[in-house]
């Protein structure tokens, strides 16, 4: 006789990448770096979809090669997440006008189980200097948008040189509007970005490990 199988791993959740498409052009983004990645993916169809939610109740979109808000059918998929115990969608917030953002929050708050983690590594007026192309200004109304609308948001700030000295500041910005703020310690550091202190690098912590 076999023993009982064991489903406990589908209980923690899945991280996806449910496109292909970006259009940022962060210098350390496994974009840049392995392009023909990106052009043997595309969008994630509604049914494969579907078959995955049926198994994990957690889903987390934060795509190692794309944004998920650049799916052709984002916000099906969002739709399609009601029954989950929580998604979390990870992303730039860039390259979307505010009535498809309310949309987006709208359905978010209608199924109740919706984190947003806007990738903003910086003050708004400084993020654009490792994320290429995007408005910081733009995402941080977004942001604040959709808190007011009761949405679940967070801000997710990456220390490099260029911010290293401005997370307080971000930290207060965020306390302000009744923002989740996290800062993420990388070790995604383009020549000339990697930070100074020595806390908020990757080497640290792996020092700490040993």
């Amino acid at each position: 006789m076999h023993p009982p199988r064991d489903f406990s791993y589908y209980s923690r959740g899945i991280n996806i990448d449910v496109s292909n498409k970006c259009i940022l052009q962060c210098p350390s983004c496994e974009r840049q770096l392995n392009r023909h990645m990106v052009d043997k993916a595309s969008d994630i169809t509604l049914d494969n979809y579907q078959k995955i939610i049926d198994v994990f109740p957690t889903v987390i979109m934060c795509g190692q090669i794309s944004d998920p808000i650049y799916h052709s059918k984002f916000l099906e998929l969002l739709k399609e997440s009601k029954n989950l115990t929580h998604l979390i969608v990870c992303t730039n917030g860039s390259g979307k006008k505010r009535d498809w953002w309310r949309e987006a929050f709208e359905i978010g708050i209608k199924n109740n189980n919706t984190t947003w983690e806007f990738a903003l590594d910086g003050l708004p007026d400084e993020s654009h200097i490792y994320r290429i192309n995007q408005d910081g200004k733009e995402v941080w109304e977004v942001m604040k948008m959709g808190k007011e609308m009761g949405a679940t948001i967070s801000w997710q700030y990456i220390p490099f040189l260029y911010n290293e000295n401005h997370i307080d500041e971000a930290e207060q910005m965020a306390i302000e509007h009744d923002i989740d703020f996290i800062v993420k310690i990388s070790g995604r550091h383009p020549a000339g970005m990697r930070p100074s202190k020595k806390e908020l690098r990757i080497d640290k912590i792996k020092t700490e490990m040993r």
